[in-house]
């Protein structure tokens, strides 16, 4: 299926006085329609929800089922959810709930207990166990159609949460029978512990802030909000959790200059006088998490200061949480001896544009590459023609 989407905006002012090797410019959100929202799955409503970023009233995506866990693709935009009743299964559609897809039927062998999409890989994640009866805990993955169902790490008890890393190729999960946090390769290979959480611990949910390298979690046994660099350095407590609070949801909101760290390149803001300057501490990044048991959602900044109720009442037992902007894919810009080499985070078999205009808030684009079609995770494209004009804006938009 092919979604006609603007994806993301970057810009660049070209200038002779540059000399920074590699950089990446400004991002700008693109796409129209959706504005940025907060999902959520309600497991005593039996509903999934948003809400804008901005306030305002609720939406009812979907209903009447027991939805429980939330992941995006931001390649194809397509949200994926798991439905708990009355066997556990595995859908996509659009963000507005319609065109609904069953990807796959599962057994109550193997109840979802958490998901996230690698969508530079094309494939969907999740944790995975008996029912509410501790056994045959695994770690699974699929393509993002449901065909190619793999296991890979099995041999737990009762495994949860799921978050994926692109950049340095890992996943991460909750094994609560060894209160600790787990990662592996994203092949299942080398799996081991990361953090340990203490006999107390009753964690339950996995957000990842990939363009700050940070991991974050849920855990009313400790009654806590964690955080911890990716190699599980620096874990501590950011903000308090209830102890009832259960099947608490969080999710990261890195802001509107996007989060993927894939294509290995510092954000950074084109200076005036050509030189560049690191941005990567984005005031409007955001941490939201569910309290259950009172039922709220909070935010935060990202290292939990100035947590605050950000919805009341209708998010009634949050058991996750996921935010949508309408940006997704980073862009770098290297000097070229041709011109600027662009390139972006990309799926094979997906294809692309690069649009350029004269000003910021032009809103006549003119398409500079023509049709580019990607053969791996990364693509690539020179603009010849860049250093020959005093300023320019890019945009890649998906086909």
């Amino acid at each position: 299926m092919i979604i006609k989407e603007k994806k993301t905006m970057k810009s660049y002012k070209s200038s002779r006085s540059i000399k920074a090797a590699t950089f990446v410019s400004l991002l700008f959100a693109a796409t129209a329609g959706l504005t940025q929202q907060l999902f959520w799955t309600d497991g005593n409503l039996f509903a999934i929800k948003r809400a804008p970023l901005a306030g305002g009233d609720a939406t009812v995506v979907l209903q009447g089922k027991n939805y429980t866990h939330l992941a995006f693709d931001p390649m194809t935009r397509l949200l994926y959810f798991a439905i708990g009743d009355p066997v556990p299964m595995l859908y996509r559609c659009q963000p507005d709930g319609t065109h609904q897809q069953l990807l796959l039927t599962l057994d109550t062998h193997n109840y979802v207990r958490g998901m996230a999409i690698d969508a530079v890989g094309g494939k969907i994640y999740w944790s995975s166990s008996d029912g509410y009866v501790a056994g045959n805990g695994k770690i699974r993955r699929a393509n993002l159609d449901g065909t190619g169902v793999e296991d890979l790490v099995t041999g737990m008890i009762y495994p949860y949460a799921m978050a994926i890393d692109m950049a340095s190729g890992k996943m991460f999960w909750i094994r609560q029978e060894l209160d600790s946090i787990w990662r592996a390769n994203l092949d299942g290979s080398n799996p081991e512990s990361l953090i340990p959480l203490g006999s107390s611990s009753y964690a339950f949910c996995l957000a990842l802030d990939t363009a700050r390298a940070q991991l974050y979690w849920t855990d009313p046994g400790n009654q806590m909000i964690g955080r911890a660099n990716l190699d599980g350095s620096d874990a501590h407590q950011i903000a308090p959790l209830d102890y009832g609070s259960l099947d608490a949801g969080i999710t990261v909101d890195a802001g509107p200059e996007g989060q993927w760290r894939s294509i290995g390149q510092p954000l950074a803001i084109i200076g005036g006088g050509g030189g560049t300057t690191n941005n990567t501490n984005n005031g409007s990044a955001s941490l939201f998490w569910a309290d259950t048991i009172n039922h709220q959602v909070y935010s935060s900044a990202l290292d939990g200061s100035g947590a605050h109720v950000f919805r009341d009442t209708d998010p009634n037992y949050a058991q996750n949480l996921l935010v949508i902007r309408n940006w997704e894919t980073a862009v770098s810009i290297a000097r070229a001896q041709q011109g600027l080499r662009l390139s972006w985070n990309s799926r094979a078999g997906l294809a692309y544009r690069v649009q350029a205009s004269s000003n910021r808030t032009d809103t006549s684009w003119v398409d500079i590459s023509g049709r580019l079609t990607a053969s791996g995770s990364t693509t690539s494209w020179t603009d010849t023609n860049a250093l020959s004009t005093s300023q320019r804006f890019y945009r890649v938009l998906k086909e």
